[in-house]
């Protein structure tokens, strides 16, 4: 947040980052001072002229943090222990009342 008074109005100036790096959310509280300056918490003795160098100085400060995982393999079970529905039941004709019945 940036604030300044100039002619008698009091100028307040809100900025909100959304910081993806390979696709994943990373929550750097960023900020810029009066000279364009950011900063971040996280490396508190750094400046940037930009918001994407101070990404980079992240990634270069915290290189753990930014690891690529290994996608993981979805396990299927065997084909033999897949569960399969029971076999459909064939049903038989409902005796008429009265009828004998046949041998």
């Amino acid at each position: 947040m940036r604030q300044d008074n100039y002619r008698g109005h009091e100028i307040e100036i809100v900025t909100t980052y959304k910081i993806l790096v390979d696709g994943k959310k990373v929550r750097a509280p960023l900020g810029v001072d009066a000279s364009g300056q950011v900063h971040c918490h996280s490396l508190p003795n750094y400046q940037t002229a930009s918001a994407v160098d101070m990404v980079r100085a992240l990634i270069d400060g915290f290189p753990e943090e930014f690891e690529r995982k290994p996608a993981r393999a979805k396990r299927r079970p065997p084909a033999s222990r897949k569960r399969r529905p029971p076999p459909a039941r064939k049903s038989r004709p409902a005796a008429k009342k009265g009828a004998k019945h046949e041998h």
